[in-house]
């Protein structure tokens, strides 16, 4: 795994996680599409054909900045759909931040896709109980080892770095 994409992609889900912390949502209720300015009406039809659903999950209060969504959505669109990390990987990284961060809507979203690209179940499983998964192959204990020891010291130790 690279780490700089590991890295980009944990800093970019721990944004969207605290984007749908519960003070966040109690702070900037969805905007009702009739009341969308034009920038917002423009973007959330962007968004809208671009991923094939409405504007929903850490987007909506990301709306109130229609631009900075955008970018929000081509930043993660490049992470989880051209990243050099396998499918499995990736959705695991994302389930492990779901888990870190308590993110329901997170973890609901990605299960499914978690499963549909080959994650293990008991994988899944052992993160949703904040457990270390056991027999890991050695790209998803590297990938459980660098998304954990980031989201809980803010660093990567020399040893986790060269093992990913």
């Amino acid at each position: 795994m690279h780490h700089r994409t590991a890295t980009r992609f944990a800093a970019v889900i721990t944004f969207c996680a605290m984007a749908m912390s519960a003070a966040a949502q109690d702070r900037m209720p969805p905007i009702a599409a009739g009341n969308y300015s034009d920038a917002q009406k423009k973007a959330a039809e962007e968004f809208a054909g671009g991923r094939g659903y409405d504007v929903r999950g850490p987007f909506v209060p990301l709306l109130r900045s229609p631009e900075v969504m955008l970018r929000a959505k081509a930043m993660g669109d490049h992470l989880r759909f051209k990243s050099t990390l396998a499918p499995s990987l990736s959705e695991m990284i994302i389930l492990i931040t779901a888990r870190e961060w308590t993110q329901q809507y997170e973890w609901v979203a990605h299960y499914d896709l978690a499963m549909k690209a080959g994650l293990r179940p008991e994988i899944a499983d052992a993160i949703a109980d904040a457990r270390r998964p056991s027999n890991m192959a050695d790209d998803e204990e590297a990938a459980y080892d660098m998304s954990i020891e980031i989201q809980r010291t803010g660093r990567v130790s020399d040893a986790t770095w060269n093992k990913a």
